[in-house]
C-alpha cells in the first residue's frame, strides 16, 4: 500500500513522466498500425499483380501437371528448359513455382500478410505443391537450393488445409500405398527424399 501511495505521489509530482509514457504508448500503437497497413498494401499489390499478369501461368501449370504422370513430371524436371513464350509445360510449372517462391520469401520476412494471401490462394498453392513434387524433387537433385521457400509455404498451407478439414487434390493418393505400379513406387521414393528434408505427406483419402 505504501509503495502504491509513493508511486501515485511520484506521478503527481512529475506529470511530465505520465505524458511521456502515454505519448510512447500512442507512438508504439501507431507504429504497429502503420506497419500492418504497409504489409496489407504490399499484399494487395501482389494479389493485384498476380491476377493481372500471372494467373494464366498458373492455369498453364495446372494443365501441365494434371495431364502427366509423376514419372513424366520428374523427367520434365530433369530435362526441360525454359522458353521465351512460356507456354510449354516446363516453363509454365517452373514460372508458377518461382512466383510463389518469391511470395513465400515475402511471407517469411513479414512483407506480406499471410492470412490475406491464404484466404485467396491457400487451396490453389497446396494443390500446386502436392502435384509438382516429382518436378521439384528432380530440379532439387540438380540444385538443392531451388524452391526451398515454396516447399516451406506449400507444406505450411497444406497442413493448415488438412487441419481445417479440407482435402487438397492429390491424384495419386488413393493408390499410393497399395498399387505396385512403377509410378507409385517412384512417388514413394520422391516422398521419402522430401521427408528427409522435413516434408510429410498428409494421410488423406482420395477426393
Amino acid at each position: 500500500m505504501e509503495d502504491t501511495n509513493a508511486f501515485v505521489c511520484y506521478l503527481l509530482r512529475n506529470p511530465t513522466a505520465v505524458v511521456a509514457a502515454i505519448g510512447t504508448a500512442v507512438a508504439l500503437t501507431s507504429l504497429h498500425s502503420q506497419r500492418h497497413l504497409t504489409k496489407a498494401k504490399h499484399t494487395l499489390d501482389f494479389d493485384k499483380d498476380f491476377k493481372e499478369k500471372h494467373r494464366a501461368t498458373l492455369v498453364l501449370a495446372q494443365r501441365a501437371f494434371v495431364s502427366r504422370q509423376p514419372r513424366e513430371l520428374a523427367e520434365l524436371g530433369r530435362h526441360g528448359k525454359l522458353t521465351e513464350n512460356g507456354e510449354d509445360a516446363f516453363t509454365a510449372i517452373a514460372t508458377a513455382i518461382n512466383l510463389w517462391e518469391g511470395a513465400a520469401i515475402g511471407v517469411k520476412s513479414g512483407v506480406y500478410l499471410e492470412d490475406l494471401l491464404w484466404r485467396s490462394y491457400g487451396s490453389t498453392i497446396a494443390i500446386l505443391y502436392l502435384n509438382t513434387l516429382p518436378f521439384v524433387s528432380a530440379r532439387r537433385a540438380q540444385n538443392p537450393r531451388l524452391f526451398t521457400n515454396f516447399l516451406w509455404l506449400g507444406l505450411r498451407w497444406t497442413r493448415r488445409l488438412v487441419k481445417e478439414g479440407h482435402v487438397p487434390g492429390f491424384p495419386s493418393v488413393s493408390g499410393l500405398n497399395h498399387s505396385p505400379s512403377p509410378e507409385a513406387e517412384q512417388r514413394a521414393k520422391w516422398e521419402q527424399q522430401l521427408s528427409n528434408e522435413g516434408w510429410q505427406r498428409p494421410k488423406l483419402t482420395a477426393p
